[in-house]
């Protein structure tokens, strides 16, 4: 069996299984400061220490890293959401609700019970997860294959031919649908068929087109130009996701797209007409020159260049020794003891 390194998004990860296993009582009431009166209809321990979240992320993520024989395995977690993206737009992320205080609870637990079990633990002041991940793929990518488990499509950025992402599916069946759908009813191969674990859909050098739209080397583009409401910034306005691909893929990238617009091609009639007429025939959308002639718009596009652009050179770990996976079972049984875990005390 050939190595690899499994890179966890870990806020990412224990978020998707906090609101996946919320009572559909909570899911369904909108005031959060109501979420309280159910919190006995979540999982919880004789103290009443509640735990859906913590529960759900260990079994699925013992159950991949055994399944899948990863020896080495890295967590990487938020540290705050004071980071140099923030500074740089202080509105990044400021949609998102404040979480309820049966998540922050579990989420206090997380990553000191992981660093406890064995597990190494990788974050950074100033910086997020996504950050982290990215430099551990940069040091080490060429020296292990690397998987990415992540339900964020920011980490497509990240794909290589020595990297790829298992994006996390939050419905069942759904990696399935898009396997499917991405094959277009090609009946003779099938997501099963490459064995991996449930809700998961592989995100490749091959099938991030597909998943994205665009090439790995262009998602940084792609979300720069169309933004990301879930991040809560604009990127170009009036711009949108099937305006930013049909740029990109005429154009390649934001440098090209720049290159044209200050080329002499906007002041020659002909070959402006000529060039609206290639683009609208190529990619079946219309050009948006109007938003294209804004002077602001190479400036505006850099600027989201920086939030969109996941940071590969923090300095972290250095040697990929620190992280094989050797799992301290005194203090797993402990905590999977105090959590009142014992079905996964069962699998030790």
């Amino acid at each position: 069996m050939f190595q690899r390194l499994l890179i966890v998004d870990g806020s990412s990860i224990l978020n998707e299984s906090y609101y996946g296993t919320l009572p559909e009582q909570m899911k369904r009431e909108k005031d959060r400061s109501k979420w309280s009166a159910w919190y006995g209809e979540m999982l919880h321990n004789k103290k009443g220490v509640i735990t859906n979240a913590l529960f759900t992320t260990m079994k699925r993520l013992e159950k991949i890293i055994t399944e899948q024989h990863f020896e080495y395995v890295a967590i990487a977690w938020d540290v705050s959401s004071d980071t140099f993206r923030k500074n740089l737009y202080p509105e990044y992320k400021g949609n998102r609700e404040k979480p309820d205080a049966s998540f922050i609870s579990q989420k206090n637990i997380f990553p000191k019970m992981l660093s406890e079990m064995g597990y190494p633990v990788i974050c950074m002041n100033g910086y997020e997860a996504d950050d982290c991940i990215g430099s551990l793929v940069k040091r080490f990518e060429k020296e292990i294959p690397i998987v990415i488990l992540s339900g964020d499509k920011d980490m497509t950025q990240l794909v290589s031919p020595y990297t790829q992402v298992w994006f996390s599916c939050k419905k069942a069946n759904q990696a399935e649908e898009m396997f499917d759908d991405m094959m277009q009813g090609e009946q003779t191969i099938s997501l099963s068929s490459y064995h991996l674990p449930d809700k998961i859909f592989p995100v490749s050098t091959t099938t991030v087109p597909y998943f994205m739209g665009v090439n790995a080397d262009q998602v940084v583009d792609l979300k720069a130009i169309s933004g990301d409401t879930s991040d809560n910034y604009p990127g170009i306005a009036g711009i949108g996701e099937k305006g930013a691909i049909a740029l990109l893929k005429y154009f390649g990238s934001i440098d090209k797209i720049i290159e044209m617009i200050k080329s002499d091609i906007l002041n020659d009639k002909e070959k402006f007409k000529s060039l609206k007429e290639d683009f609208s025939s190529k990619t079946g959308c219309r050009l948006p020159a109007s938003k294209l002639l804004d002077p602001n718009f190479e400036e505006n596009a850099r600027f989201y260049q920086k939030i969109a652009r996941i940071e590969t050179s923090l300095p972290l770990i250095t040697d990929l020794s620190a992280l094989h996976l050797y799992v301290n079972e005194e203090n797993r049984k402990k905590w999977y003891n105090y959590l009142e875990f014992y079905s996964l005390l069962k699998t030790l």
